[in-house]
């Protein structure tokens, strides 16, 4: 019930926090004119309820999984995959974010 509990609050800091930063890092990318690649274009173009209503989904089958499961064994695996993939996703989001800035401050070095 506790890696429910951790994994139920990390899906929602998570869609929080990459919902609000990926809208300013697209309006910042747009502004610049950047071309993004596909990984980027994939975090930054859906719309926002896309996107919360993917976590939603998440979060309502980890809840209805630990209803309607009896083996807690299982549960709790299905758990910690969950835990796992929260934090593939933090990683593939920061790199997905930052990979064009590093691009760019990279074709800048090169200019000079």
């Amino acid at each position: 019930m506790v890696v429910l509990v951790i994994d139920v609050l990390g899906l929602t800091l998570l869609a929080i926090t990459t919902a609000a930063t990926r809208i300013k890092i697209s309006e910042l990318y747009q502004d610049m004119g950047a071309t993004l690649p596909r990984l980027s274009q994939a975090f930054l173009t859906p719309p926002s309820t896309v996107y919360i209503g993917f976590f939603g989904g998440v979060v309502a089958g980890l809840l209805a999984k630990e209803i309607l499961m009896q083996r807690k064994k299982t549960t709790f695996t299905i758990n910690l995959i969950g835990l796992a993939a929260g934090a593939v996703f933090w990683l593939l989001f920061v790199m997905a974010i930052f990979a064009p800035v590093l691009a760019i401050v990279e074709s800048l070095g090169k200019t000079r």
